[in-house]
């Protein structure tokens, strides 16, 4: 059964992460959904974006395509059963023998700071 709504608020909560960075112009921020960190790690995402700024046009990075980048490799990494993802390596940290990613709802947002 659902729970009501303030239990699952509590829940959220508690599950959230949250801090505060300083950022400097320039800096890419990736904001994602479970779907894709669970499947690609930070060091695979860096990847990506540094990719697109080697291929960079008129000193702009497409950040449009940095996400669609990240959310298809999530996807393709999430039903591939042989590779390991950030998934399979907690799931064995937990004792489970799980390979391959984890299918799942993936929305990514990235963004440029700017002043």
């Amino acid at each position: 059964t659902p729970k009501p709504q303030s239990e699952a608020s509590d829940v959220y909560k508690r599950q959230a992460k949250y801090g505060s960075h300083i950022l400097d112009d320039g800096n890419i921020i990736i904001l994602a959904t479970d779907g894709l960190w669970d499947n690609v790690s930070p060091e695979r995402a860096m990847k990506v974006v540094e990719e697109e700024y080697k291929n960079k046009k008129q000193d702009k990075m497409d950040l449009d395509a940095i996400a669609n980048k990240l959310a298809k490799l999530a996807h393709n990494l999430a039903v591939d059963q042989k590779t390991v993802t950030p998934y399979s390596k907690k799931m064995a940290e937990q004792g489970a023998k799980i390979k391959g990613g984890k299918l799942g709802d993936v929305t990514v947002i990235v963004a440029e700071m700017e002043s």
